[in-house]
């Protein structure tokens, strides 16, 4: 029932006129919405899941650019091309009363930001042994005078 949802789904979200839509499938059990948006690829994560006591499985959108869950949707909105325009509109409006979007990367994968800090932390590191070894190398000079 799950995969004849998502294909649904898949097709609807790739049908839509307005916004222009790029799919990416991910993989079954890759976590809740703000788990996935983490990396910062995605603007938008539409998970099928199951909510309470029903039977058949809901949409529940997660905002990644504004990292908060959209309203849920029934299975059946996966059908309709309107989708993803009413996702965009809710978007807007949450926007428009205050909701502040996420800050842009430098464009880096995460992979590129964890080797930044990595090296970030090893140069300040060799700073800090550099400055003691430098302290405790330097010559000491002590000048006596002596008075008659």
């Amino acid at each position: 029932m799950e995969k004849g949802l998502l294909a649904t789904l898949e097709a609807s979200v790739r049908a839509s006129p307005s916004p222009q839509v790029e799919v990416r499938r991910l993989r079954p059990g890759g976590g809740e919405g703000r788990v996935i948006c983490r990396d910062g690829q995605e603007d938008l994560v539409i998970l099928i899941d199951y909510l309470g006591e029903q039977e058949a499985p809901a949409l529940l959108p997660h905002d990644c650019a504004l990292d908060r869950p959209l309203g849920v949707r029934s299975g059946r909105a996966a059908g309709e091309t309107g989708l993803v325009a009413a996702l965009w509109r809710e978007h807007v409006g949450l926007v428009q009363d205050g909701a502040q979007t996420r800050r842009a990367g430098l464009g880096l994968s995460p992979r590129a930001r964890r080797g930044l800090i990595a090296g970030s932390a090893i140069a300040a590191v060799a700073a800090a042994v550099a400055v003691v070894l430098a302290a405790s190398l330097r010559s000491t000079t002590a000048v006596i005078t002596v008075s008659r």
